[in-house]
């Protein structure tokens, strides 16, 4: 599921933001789960 993503991910940021972009990704990734499961 998240494998897509960090594949678009990478593809349009540079290394330098990807792990930002990754981190806040995963982050807001996390909040909708657990925003699902409540």
């Amino acid at each position: 599921m998240l494998l897509p993503d960090i594949v678009t991910l990478s593809g349009s940021t540079r290394t330098g933001s990807f792990n930002a972009a990754l981190a806040a990704h995963i982050a807001r990734r996390l909040d909708a789960l657990g925003a699902s499961a409540e």
